[in-house]
């Protein structure tokens, strides 16, 4: 009888000990939930920044440069040595110091540049 009595107050005892136990687990998972959201919500929100940052140094870097067409230019310049007129874009590539093979290189440079940063902020999302 006595034993009987024990066992029932120690299958109480753990019982209430386990249910205890549960209660905190389950709690420490929400907290965790809510923890990798709030990460989550936080490296988006760089991640964003990060791209925003990257678009507005790449437009700062184009409107250096202004040259929209490379090939265009090229062709207007020897057009014009041709002709041996003076235009507006007559040594539009020696202001820079570059021949057109090189912008069109640098620039194609930078597109890939540009791209594979890109694609690694994407990966990181």
């Amino acid at each position: 009888m006595l034993e009987k009595g024990l066992r029932e107050k120690i299958r109480v005892y753990f019982d209430k000990d386990l249910d205890s136990a549960r209660m905190a687990l389950e709690e420490q998972y929400k907290k965790y939930d809510e923890y990798k959201s709030a990460l989550n919500n936080f490296m988006k929100a760089d991640v964003k920044e990060d791209i925003a940052e990257i678009d507005s140094r790449m437009k700062t870097r184009v409107a250096k440069y202004k040259v929209f067409d490379p090939k265009k230019a090229l062709a207007q310049q020897e057009k014009d040595e041709k002709n041996g007129g003076n235009s507006k874009s007559n040594g539009i590539f020696e202001k820079y110091g570059m021949d057109a093979d090189d912008m069109v290189a640098e620039m194609e440079r930078l597109r890939e540049s540009e791209k594979e940063a890109r694609e690694e902020v994407t990966m990181m999302q």
